[in-house]
């Protein structure tokens, strides 16, 4: 009987942290138009580190906790952030609408498909164009 209430238990967390984690901040938090409430609840809650004057623009999907951004950042509008296997973005960063930043991909040669992580990081100064995609294991250099 104590197992099954600590399966329930268990499972009952899992649903509530993948709604506060993942639903709640891509289905509701990103489509509020000020930056205000968006940063005190990627902040806060989903403890997201975003450096002084940077910015998470509308729209922008997150899954993952694992993100870094640093000062006088911009991720722009509709941007994925997977923060799953660790995603630093540095300071002075640009990324523009529509990038796409994946840590996560399958091991084809895994008879179940494992999913395989590794970290992106994108150090300061750096522009990330218009609808570009960054793989897990990536590293941009400065400038």
């Amino acid at each position: 009987m104590f197992h099954s209430l600590r399966t329930v238990k268990n499972r009952t967390v899992e649903l509530l942290q993948g709604f506060v984690y993942f639903f709640v901040p891509n289905r509701v938090i990103a489509q509020l138009p000020g930056y205000a409430l968006r940063h005190f609840y990627y902040r806060r809650v989903c403890r997201l580190r975003i450096g002084e004057r940077s910015s998470i623009h509308h729209g922008v999907y997150i899954t993952g906790r694992k993100i870094e951004i640093g000062d006088h950042s911009t991720v722009g509008r509709h941007s994925y952030l997977d923060g799953r296997g660790g995603l630093t973005i540095g300071s002075c960063v640009s990324i523009s609408p529509d990038v796409h930043l994946i840590t996560a991909q399958h091991d084809m040669n895994d008879p179940d498909f494992a999913n395989v992580l590794a970290p992106i990081v994108i150090e300061d100064y750096v522009w990330i164009g218009s609808r570009a995609t960054v793989l897990p294991g990536v590293r941009i250099g400065r400038g």
